[in-house]
């Protein structure tokens, strides 16, 4: 409460009025604010946002059912990233709870939310938006919000009625096409991503753009190395680390873990979202992102405030897991073989233009032009991490095919049973020549 100042009382007021059933969540959110909140967020905003998430928690099988961990980070929570921070909970829980009411799972209760939420709050995408990370209040009031606004209206639309939901999204495409963000939700145990335009559940115009590969795993975990030394994995023991529960990063970090023998209960594993406030406030000691993305971001942050930081690379210990891949069907290769050849040879030609030193300024001025919201000088360092991500070495075969990661890739998979059964798939890698 020390950091709260002024604002203290209402903290308290707020964990002292919760319904005894409420009163832990009410703690947990607390706990995990941001500063701008805990000196500013009063006791009948919180009151009201605890109250309605445990009425739908309550009234909705798919929310009754959930952990305690999946209901406080992904359910209770009134904020997704720095977006004015609206009472928006009632509001939602009275305009959506028509459309959920009679359904008997959580797969019909999302698309009823989905397939209406555009008519029902009127906001639709528009470059012309007054800020990125519009709030539900401040979309509905223009009408209109890009990719992060819409997220954040789908995302609480789903929370209001008991529906995990979280923000996800990547500060800058492999391919350098811009960024994005988008609604994940939480079924069958794992997270699903969805639109504000919806398709179906892991279907997206996105995929071509996060299915461009690197031929380094650009994951990587960062930490501060003043108060977090870091030589060996045997250092996550007794620490906080930070992974994305369904994601790559996941995959990974639980195939670094096993092969260092170390067992989950001898470190804390966090829970993270599109927010990266907990990893500022020290609450979270290993981050992960991506070292050509997020990483300058949030080093720059990191430098600014005096503080000294470095990254964990998994493919230092040991951990080969495939980025990103160039996919196509066994059909189009076979019926359209000259087409393939020629779109792999554009592509790497594209890449090899892009990287290359000479053509630095002309880069990143066609970055800029398709990516207004990312300042120059991060594109800068994204550019210089990024070429080093591609291209380690002056000699590097880059295209090449990498038959050993992909093995690899298919055994943690296979361990964590993400696959059911081997795919074989050094007999499904093609290389095309150019």
């Amino acid at each position: 409460m020390v950091r709260a100042g002024d604002n203290a009382d209402e903290l308290l007021k707020a964990i002292e009025e919760a319904a005894k059933e409420q009163k832990e969540g009410m703690a947990f959110l607390i706990s995990y604010m941001p500063e701008r909140d805990l000196v500013s967020l009063k006791a009948d905003f919180l009151l009201e946002n605890v109250e309605y998430a445990y009425l739908a928690r309550e009234k909705y099988p798919w929310c009754s059912e959930l952990p305690d961990s999946i209901f406080f980070n992904e359910v209770l929570p009134y904020a997704n990233i720095t977006e004015t921070r609206d009472p928006w909970r009632k509001d939602f829980y009275e305009r959506f709870s028509k459309y959920v009411d009679d359904k008997e799972n959580i797969i019909d209760a999302i698309f009823a939310i989905a397939d209406t939420i555009k008519d029902e709050v009127q906001v639709e995408y528009n470059t012309k938006r007054s800020k990125v990370d519009s709030s539900p209040k401040e979309a509905m009031a223009e009408h209109m919000a890009t990719c992060t606004g819409l997220s954040i209206l789908l995302t609480d639309a789903f929370r209001a009625v008991g529906i995990p939901s979280r923000l996800a999204g990547t500060a800058m495409w492999t391919n350098f096409k811009g960024n994005h963000t988008w609604s994940e939700v939480w079924v069958d145990d794992k997270w699903q991503f969805i639109e504000y335009y919806p398709d179906s559940l892991n279907k997206s115009w996105f995929l071509a753009d996060a299915g461009k590969a690197d031929p380094e795993n650009p994951l990587h975990w960062i930490y501060r190395t003043d108060k977090t030394p870091f030589k060996n994995p045997a250092d996550f023991k007794g620490r906080v680390v930070g992974i994305t529960f369904g994601g790559n990063d996941e995959a990974i970090m639980r195939a670094l873990l096993a092969k260092y023998n170390i067992a989950d209960s001898e470190l804390n594993l966090f829970s993270v979202r599109y927010d990266y406030t907990p990893f500022y406030q020290g609450k979270v000691d290993f981050w992960p992102l991506y070292i050509n993305a997020q990483a300058p971001i949030i080093g720059a942050k990191l430098k600014k405030a005096g503080e000294k930081y470095s990254f964990v690379g998994p493919a230092d210990f040991g951990i080969q897991f495939v980025a990103n891949s160039v996919v196509t069907s066994e059909k189009m290769l076979e019926s359209r073989p000259d087409t393939v050849k020629r779109f792999i040879t554009a592509l790497l030609q594209g890449w090899r233009e892009a990287l290359d030193p000479a053509n630095k300024e002309n880069a990143i001025k066609t970055v800029l032009q398709f990516n207004k919201e990312t300042p120059e000088a991060i594109v800068r360092q994204q550019l210089s991490v990024t070429r080093k991500l591609m291209l380690p070495e002056p000699d590097f075969e880059f295209g090449k095919i990498d038959v050993a990661a992909w093995k690899q890739t298919e055994e943690i998979m296979l361990m964590q049973k993400l696959i059911e059964a081997p795919v074989q798939i050094e007999d499904r890698l093609k290389p095309v020549a150019e």
